[in-house]
């Protein structure tokens, strides 16, 4: 689930960052992984090479940290949950009549 967070983050985050120059075939190229991103922006050079491999950099950073994120939240939800359902289970024992 984390991965396919992880993947859309920064398969949207590129396609919407990625310079005008680039092709789409490229951009979506690079989308598909930041190792395709190196790839694609190596075999294009220049200007627009080095700026779509910004772009890749910048949209994988901020697809991880998304993903950081939703898994900090995942994790504290589910110590609240534990914690609730512990806490109410919690009956003295040998008190029945």
């Amino acid at each position: 689930m984390l991965g396919s967070v992880l993947s859309t983050g920064y398969r949207a985050q590129l396609t919407s960052a990625a310079p005008e120059e680039a092709a789409a075939g490229d951009v979506s190229a690079a989308s598909e992984t930041i190792s395709g991103a190196s790839v694609v922006a190596e075999r294009i050079g220049g200007p627009v090479g080095t700026e779509l491999w910004a772009s890749a950099q910048s949209a994988f950073a901020d697809a991880v940290s998304l993903t950081g994120f939703l898994t900090a939240a995942l994790v504290l939800i589910t110590a609240i949950l534990v914690w609730i359902i512990l806490r109410r289970d919690r009956s003295p024992q040998g008190t029945e009549e």
